[in-house]
This record gives structure tokens, C-alpha cells and sequence, in this order.
């Protein structure tokens, strides 16, 4: 006999296995392609299975997914899109400071 934990958890394994394709299909719209989505999908697998008492039974546990996987996604991108100009800020100012560099040795 399955103890009420157990029985819990392959109910919410059932659900999230329902839900596996439009979280995927979200995520890379969200995401604007395939890259990251994967990663999108598994954090919000991680978050729901972690916080299950943040689930309101007012609402749709496809819902619930859904908001924690938009979150998610949203995430990367902003990791992502923000990598961009710390990278090239920090390849300016290298530049900036070599510049200096020579000007000053002249």
C-alpha cells in the first residue's frame, strides 16, 4: 500500500508528464528558440516539486506550472541578455585602459 506522500507524488508526476510538452513549447518561445528551454523546464519541475504548499487549489496546477515556468524562462533570458553588455563594457574598458596606456607612454 502507497503511503499519502507517495501517492501525492505520482499524482503531481502525472500532471507535470501531461504538461512536459506545452512547458517545452513555452519555454521556447519565451526563450526564442530551443537553447535554454530544457534548462526552463527542469527548474520549474525543481520549484514545483520543492514548493508544492505555494500551489492554490483555486487554481489550475497547469496554471501554477505555467507562472512558475514563464518565471523560469524569463530568468535565462535575463541572464543571458545581460551577459552581453557586461562583456563588451568590460572589453571596452580593457581597451579604454590600454589605450591610456600608450597614450601616456608617448
Amino acid at each position: 500500500m502507497l503511503s499519502e506522500t507517495q501517492d501525492e507524488t505520482r499524482a503531481f508526476d502525472a500532471q507535470f508528464s501531461r504538461c512536459r510538452g506545452l512547458l517545452y513549447f513555452i519555454a521556447s518561445r519565451v526563450l526564442d528558440g530551443g537553447e535554454g528551454a530544457d534548462e526552463a523546464v527542469k527548474n520549474c519541475f525543481l520549484t514545483a516539486i520543492c514548493n508544492p504548499r505555494e500551489f492554490e487549489s483555486e487554481g489550475s496546477f497547469r496554471s501554477w506550472l505555467l507562472r512558475i515556468l514563464i518565471d523560469e524562462a524569463l530568468q535565462i533570458l535575463r541572464q543571458k541578455k545581460g551577459a552581453s553588455p557586461r562583456r563588451a563594457l568590460q572589453e571596452l574598458t580593457e581597451t579604454a585602459s590600454v589605450d591610456c596606456a600608450r597614450s601616456a607612454g608617448r
